[in-house]
């Protein structure tokens, strides 16, 4: 499972709409939208906070895939098509 579909998931089991885990977990309802929609990866801090209100432990996230950020990977092209080259 990916990380996008597990946040949606738990959020939905504990029954909270975007915005109210972010008031409840102090992550930007911003963030949280983006994270949902695989714009954004979530920083360390922001795993933590998500954690603590939808299961208490960064273990939620276990044998989950992180997509790549998509800025990251266009940024990062030439340099992988370099070392593919050699």
């Amino acid at each position: 499972m990916k990380f996008t579909e597990r946040l949606k998931t738990l959020r939905k089991e504990f029954k909270m709409s975007q915005p109210k885990l972010a008031e409840a977990s102090g992550v930007p309802v911003g963030s949280i939208r983006s994270m949902e929609r695989g714009k954004r990866r979530p920083r360390l801090t922001n795993l933590l906070r998500l954690s603590r209100v939808l299961g208490g432990s960064m273990s939620i996230w276990d044998g989950l895939e992180l997509e790549p950020d998509k800025q990251e990977a266009k940024a990062a092209a030439p340099v992988v098509a370099g070392f593919k080259s050699h």
